[in-house]
């Protein structure tokens, strides 16, 4: 489930990174450039999945499972 929404990036050209927040897990963000000088020019953006009923953002214990609860997120 994670790797579609990581190849949805990777379609549309963009550069993937592997990014660590603070103390969570380790995962992918792409890469945005916006309009500033050099080192400041490069934005990291986290790829996270969404539930497929409510849209709300799962969480990593989520994200482990997501195959055997079908994209869905706990409450749902």
């Amino acid at each position: 489930m994670h790797n579609l929404a990581i190849e949805k990036s990777r379609a549309k050209g963009e550069k993937l990174y592997p990014i660590t927040l603070g103390f969570a897990r380790t995962c992918v963000a792409r890469v945005v450039r916006i309009n500033a000088d050099p080192p400041y020019d490069v934005e990291f953006v986290p790829i996270y999945m969404s539930c497929t009923e409510c849209g709300l953002y799962l969480g990593s214990i989520e994200e482990d499972y997501a195959d055997m609860l079908d994209g869905m997120c706990l409450g749902c």
